[in-house]
Formats: C-alpha cells, structure tokens, sequence
C-alpha cells in the first residue's frame, strides 16, 4: 500500500534522534514525498514523554486533499504529475517502533502498523494520469511483453461499473487493436474485488470469452491478498463507484514482513 508506506516513511524521517516529533514536522516530511499537495493537515496524539522516548506514538491523524503523486510515465511534454488524489484521511491505531532502527524503513516496526483510510479518485484525473507523459495517439503508454498498450481511457458508465479503452499494437505491425473491456465492480468479503457481467470487444466486435479470462482470471475476480507485498493485509470496508469517481475506504495492516 504505497499510500501507507509514504506515511510510515515519512514518521521514520520526522522521528528525532530523541524520540520527538511534532505535527508540523510530519506534515513537511510527508508533503516532500508529493509532488503537490493542495491541502493538508496531519496530527500526531503523542503518548506520555517517556513512551515517546521508547519510539511509541499513540495515533496519527491525516487529512488530504488534492495531493499529486509523481509521474508514472517520465519524460514527454506533459508537466502535470502523474495521478491527483482528491482526498485522503488516514488514522493509525498507536504506532511501535524500534528506534534503533529507523533507517531500517519497515524493520523499525515493533508490531504492525495499523490503519483505516479513505481514499477518493476522480475520473478525470484517472484519465488524465493515464494519457499523462509520452502518451498520445502514435507512442506507447506502456509496453507488454510483444505488445504495446497505447492511449487507455477509463470511464465509470454507471454505479460500481468501468469500462477501459486501450488501442493494442504488436511488435512490428503498424496498425493497432481498438480493445474495450467493461464490468462491473464488487467486493466480497472486504478481500476480493469480483467482476460481474464483464464484456470484451476487439475493433468493436464481442470477442471470445476466453480473452477475458486470460485478462481478468478464471475465477472473475482478483485477490487482495495476491496483489499486496508480503507483510501487507488490505481489507475494503466501503467501495462506491459512480460516475464521477470511485469512494474507497479500507483497513490496512502492515509490518515487517517477517511474519508472512
């Protein structure tokens, strides 16, 4: 979870020497890790003076809006970072770490780091994160293997519903592949994101099923637990997806990846 890692990155550099550390500390530490930040707040419960000295924080309060992650895609024209996040709230449960080990990044937690959030994504900055950099109509956005992924626009066409367009293109052939896949999204049991009713065009002919089981798996849906790092649990509390953008709240654990 790239989002909470930042957070305890940004702890373990605000973290004096002396076990000290002050909300307008955390709060320039963790606006250098974006490219900008439109409005932030954080506050640090502070626990008595001799736990602060033993590396524990009681709780860790940030409240974000409008913060830009660096670019995906560098290079090209496009001066915009990468991907606007238009609001982030994190609370963490209190926070142990080893503070002989704060150069260690995660290795410094005593016992996992703890914390819900809730993390808001408009449309159009998703489209504009993903046509960001060097893409356009001729150059790749991304490169798969034999295949290059040109220009995707995704596009929230109803409540908890995606499509995404991609122009596909072969290694040495000139002409690409207009690619649409739509779906619905649900989470069940706060672990799985499901894909419900999903379809696949291919120069705006229905393609073989089979395509999207390569694409989306065979069991429809995509495991949380495969796609986070070691030491990293993610559950979904809320997913609400409209038109304008997609409302996510979850809880999120991680620690030293020891035990995992």
């Amino acid at each position: 979870m790239d989002l909470l890692t930042i957070l305890l990155s940004s702890l373990l550099s605000a973290l004096s020497p002396m076990g000290l550390i002050l909300d307008e500390t955390l709060e320039g530490t963790i606006r250098d890790r974006f490219e900008e930040v439109e409005a932030l707040q954080v506050r640090i419960d502070n626990a008595p003076s001799h736990q602060i000295l033993a590396g524990k924080v009681e709780r860790v309060r940030v409240a974000g809006r409008g913060l830009w992650l660096p670019p995906l895609i560098e290079g090209g024209d496009n001066d915009r970072p990468s991907l606007r996040i238009a609001l982030l709230e994190v609370e963490t449960d209190p926070i142990d770490l080893d503070l002989d080990r704060l150069n260690d990044g995660i290795e410094a937690l005593e016992k996992p780091l703890q914390a819900g959030i809730r993390l808001v994504l408009e449309e159009e900055d998703l489209d504009r994160a993903l046509s960001s950099g060097t893409a356009s109509a001729e150059v790749p956005t991304f490169e798969m293997g034999d295949y290059s992924i040109i220009a995707p626009q995704i596009d929230f066409t109803d409540e908890n519903r995606v499509q995404v367009q991609v122009a596909v293109r072969q290694k040495g052939d000139r002409e690409s592949l207009s690619v649409a896949i739509e779906s619905g999204l649900q989470v069940r049991q706060g672990r799985y994101l499901e894909f419900v009713e999903p379809s696949i065009s291919v120069n705006g002919e229905e393609a073989a099923p089979e395509i999207l089981v390569g694409i989306l798996g065979a069991a429809g849906q995509w495991d949380l637990d495969r796609l986070t790092p070691p030491g990293t649990i993610v559950r979904l509390l809320r997913w609400h997806l409209t038109p304008d953008g997609l409302d996510v709240a979850a809880f999120v654990s991680i620690d030293n990846g020891q035990s995992r």
